[in-house]
């Protein structure tokens, strides 16, 4: 083996893998010089109802506070975001006496500071207050509404480690390494074109570059999303939480009744509160949240059913994550980091896989699954993690055996599996199973018959999905409110006011945000990208349309098939929305969220790719675009961490 040619052959890849490796490293570092932790000693134990109060230069605020745990034994640890631990204020129960007798602070890289850098700088309805010998005792005055004590560095120094500058500059070095790099070496040539065995025939067995480059930015941007989304602040994590500790507790199927479970809501706290967007939470909040215990004891049945009726086949991995850290007393933050990778490095397994399969549609797959929303979903704790991935992965291998690249009889079990999967998946999902129909002429000229293929991988599993559907919704509960029954009796009585609510929900400004949740509307769908990154991402998905080459380029009706079937996969997935969410004076169908519709944008562009003829210029055109798509793809991407900075962490 020449390995100096395999090292220049793969070098953009691997300089990328060492960027990302200094991405998450600097991220770590970042987090962890941007903290403090501040140990607090009371040796007659924390007084309950005792408050503790941090700020640097700027005013005390409640946001910015927390109530010490009355269980605690007295000695109390609290991470702070750093600059916050230069000025504490003590606020103890009236009736209560707290004593402070020990205090240190630690930083990374930095020589700790204990009580003795402090000094008593306010006080306020205390009858004493003293720094000896060595405690800060403070005794309220009877009556007094807020007494307090607040002690302040005799040092002003402040500890700013660069925590954003950090971040940019490894995802900066990450882009660049990566465009730039493998530009240099023309190395993209190969990301989409088949190699010289795949050119002779679209049954070659050669591999294309593009599915490590997927893997490389899926993970590296995906564990980014995971470290730096606040909990709670994807849709409805709670619920997806919920379900998953269900099933850990034995509950698979169904609504659970008064059936008791840990109480998921004591350890998300106030971090429930990112149902309403405008909610912000202080980093001292966040950084304690996430030291919570994760609640494994039974406790409760008071608990969000949202996901009940939901496959456990979609949480496997949170499921798991909750187990583990049941089982090794593991905090909030862990659990989450375990879920969410776990859910990322799955999904990027599976869209991997259909990359891989196909010749012609794999940019089509490379742009969808590293769409902002995308990789946000499939690095969360989400049923559309998994759902969306297998879609990918489904259309990938339909598309391979479509090509011949993968040979009907050893298609059975790849495709049998994952028709299995979306026929136990989301209620509509099985509709992608529709894409089948486009491999009759394929199955024809290899296995001489079509029928066989249309009942394994298309009917059956829709009559599965019909009854697992039928069997769910009966714990699904409508909006309050809404009247199903009146909503179905309104199609048959006034078909069209019914088309033309559907007709108005998408062609209006409602439409147009649909788009954009599809492209990337993170947190609780509050969290938009730039102009620019929208545009940039319609404009990659344009792109596939000339980037199928050398595959030869699809019939006009397969275009127009694959168009329609989307289109009619839109519809189908909103009438379960209009039966349960839509309200009876409502001019738009409620509910709707863009992640739903990824699949169908996939659907439409996989049977789109390569049909836009470039003429002679084709193979430069397409060195062009394999260079700036992946390049404008990291860009959005950026913008939607950085987006999501400057919303949770203002």
């Amino acid at each position: 083996m020449d390995l100096a040619r395999v090292f220049r052959r793969h070098f953009p890849l691997l300089l990328a893998l060492l960027c990302g490796a200094l991405g998450v490293a600097s991220l770590s570092q970042a987090w962890m010089r941007g903290t403090v932790e501040v140990q607090l000693d009371f040796p007659g134990g924390v007084p309950e109802g005792t408050r503790v109060f941090f700020a640097g230069s700027e005013d005390f605020v409640e946001k910015n506070s927390l109530s010490l745990p009355a269980d605690a034994e007295g000695d109390v640890s609290i991470l702070v975001p750093i600059g916050l631990h230069e000025r504490i204020r003590i606020v103890p129960l009236a009736g209560s006496t707290a004593s402070l007798c020990s205090l240190e602070v630690v930083a990374t890289g930095r020589a700790p500071l204990s009580l003795e850098d402090y000094r008593v700088i306010d006080r306020r309805g205390v009858t004493s207050v003293s720094l000896h010998p060595g405690c800060v005792s403070a005794v309220p005055v009877a009556g007094e509404s807020a007494p307090h004590v607040t002690i302040g560095l005799q040092s002003t120094e402040a500890w700013d480690a660069g925590a954003r500058a950090w971040f940019g500059l490894a995802i900066a070095a990450f882009c660049i390494a990566l465009v730039l790099g493998s530009a240099w070496l023309w190395g993209w040539r190969g990301w989409g074109v088949a190699d010289r065995e795949s050119r002779a025939s679209t049954g070659g067995a050669g591999t294309s570059k593009l599915v490590p480059v997927y893997v490389v930015i899926s993970l590296f941007f995906g564990t980014l999303y995971a470290v730096v989304t606040p909990p709670g602040a994807v849709t409805d994590e709670y619920a997806h939480v919920t379900k998953a500790a269900k099933m850990a507790n034995g509950a698979f199927l169904g609504a659970t009744g008064d059936q008791l479970f840990p109480n998921i809501f004591e350890m998300y706290g106030r971090f429930n509160g990112y149902l309403d967007p405008g909610v912000h939470f202080s980093g001292l909040q966040l950084v304690n949240q996430l030291r919570a215990p994760v609640p494994c004891q039974r406790t409760t049945a008071d608990l969000p059913k949202g996901a009940d009726s939901y496959s456990p086949t979609l949480y496997p991995v949170p499921a798991a994550a909750y187990v583990v850290s049941c089982a090794t007393d593991q905090d909030l933050g862990t659990f989450l980091l375990l879920a969410r990778v776990g859910n990322l490095l799955l999904a990027t397994a599976l869209i991997a896989f259909g990359i891989w399969a196909t010749i012609r549609a794999r940019w089509v797959l490379f742009v969808c699954a590293l769409l902002p929303m995308s990789v946000y979903q499939m690095a969360s704790v989400s049923a559309d993690a998994l759902y969306i991935a297998a879609s990918l992965a489904w259309l990938g291998a339909v598309c391979g055996v479509i090509e011949e690249r993968i040979p009907v009889r050893r298609a059975t079990w790849i495709l049998g599996l994952l028709a299995l999967f979306l026929a136990l998946s989301k209620p509509g999902a099985a509709w992608v199973l529709v894409a089948i129909l486009f491999a009759r002429q394929a199955y024809l000229r290899q296995a001489g018959t079509f029928t066989p293929a249309v009942l394994k991988y298309m009917l059956l599993p829709f009559v599965i999905h019909i009854g697992w559907v039928l069997y769910a919704s009966s714990s699904a509960a409508p909006l309050p409110g809404v009247d199903p029954a009146a909503n179905l009796a309104r199609i048959a009585d006034r078909p069209l006011e019914v088309v033309g609510l559907f007709f108005d929900t998408y062609v209006s400004t409602h439409g147009v945000w649909i788009l954009k949740s599809t492209l990337g509307a993170l947190g609780w769908l509050d969290v938009s990208l730039a102009k620019v990154s929208y545009l940039g991402l319609l404009f990659c998905l344009g792109a596939t349309a000339v980037m199928g080459w050398p595959v030869p380029r699809p019939p006009a009706a397969t275009v127009a098939a694959g168009w329609i079937f989307a289109a009619g996969a839109v519809a189908m997935l909103s009438l379960p929305l209009y039966l349960f969410w839509t309200v009876r004076d409502s001019t738009i169908i409620m509910g709707l969220q863009g992640r739903y519709f990824i699949p169908c944008l996939a659907f439409a562009f996989c049977f789109t790719a390569g049909s836009l003829p470039v003429g002679r210029y084709a193979a430069w055109v397409h060195r062009g675009l394999v260079v700036l798509v992946p390049a404008v793809v990291m860009a959005a991407l950026t913008d939607g961490l950085l987006a999501l900075l400057a919303r949770y962490y203002p």
